[in-house]
């Protein structure tokens, strides 16, 4: 008879590994959910999101508290479409301590000057600290559509505004010969060759931790520390 009972706190020790396990697993996955994304190799000290209007209301007091320095706000694409609240977003992110920068989508169905035209009516002057982001807003990019990219970056500049390009392969960087055009990564490791580089963007399915409605959130780093940061925004 003792033989049969010798394994009679087998069971319930197995269920209750098993119980352990699933709410460990369960507040593993939660912590998760309300931690910020970092890049990977943790090295990164400056870090951005990309807000527009699909984002609703931002709280951007509290997100300058969440290890956030600076924001990107999409404005226009193309000579018709206008982030609904883009004025709205740069008009309270300026009473916080995140920089910000204003994005533009290059379309394929206007004209270079038809979009730097309506990009100055409905963004003008105020653009941000940070250089404006020109994001393709097409995944084929003919040498013809690079022309007016470049066309287009280049009437930005003449008014003074620096540039950064998101996309941009190294083969088409022929296309960009002016020194105030950077660029936006993708790439996780950059190599000594990869020149001017300003940005990487690290995910597009990030979030901020503890902060409602920031989840799947595009989210960028500077290449390189906090000092050359604040000295390329000429804060030192």
């Amino acid at each position: 008879m003792q033989k049969r009972f010798q394994h009679r706190f087998t069971l319930p020790a197995i269920i209750t590994l098993l119980v352990l396990a699933i709410l460990g697993s369960i507040f593993g996955f939660y912590q998760m959910t309300q931690t910020t994304t970092y890049p990977e190799n943790n090295s990164a000290k400056v870090m951005g999101v990309l807000i527009d209007q699909n984002r609703g209301y931002v709280d951007f007091d509290s997100l300058s508290q969440a290890d956030v320095d600076f924001v990107y706000l999409r404005s226009t694409q193309g000579k018709s479409y206008f982030d609904d609240r883009y004025l709205e977003n740069r008009d309270r992110i300026q009473g916080t301590t995140m920089d910000y920068g204003t994005v533009q989508y290059f379309s394929d169905q206007s004209t270079a000057l038809e979009q730097f035209n309506y990009f100055e009516d409905k963004v003008g002057t105020k653009t941000g600290r940070l250089p404006v982001l020109i994001v393709p807003a097409v995944e084929t990019r003919s040498a013809s559509y690079l022309k007016s990219l470049n066309q287009f970056a280049e009437m930005l500049i003449a008014k003074g505004e620096q540039i950064v390009l998101s996309g941009i392969k190294l083969a088409d960087r022929s296309y960009f010969t002016n020194q105030n055009i950077y660029y936006m990564t993708a790439k996780a490791q950059l190599k000594p060759t990869d020149k001017n580089y300003l940005f990487w963007r690290y995910t597009t399915d990030g979030r901020v931790g503890h902060m409602d409605g920031m989840d799947d959130l595009t989210m960028y780093a500077f290449v390189g520390s906090q000092a050359s940061y604040d000295r390329f925004l000429g804060k030192e």
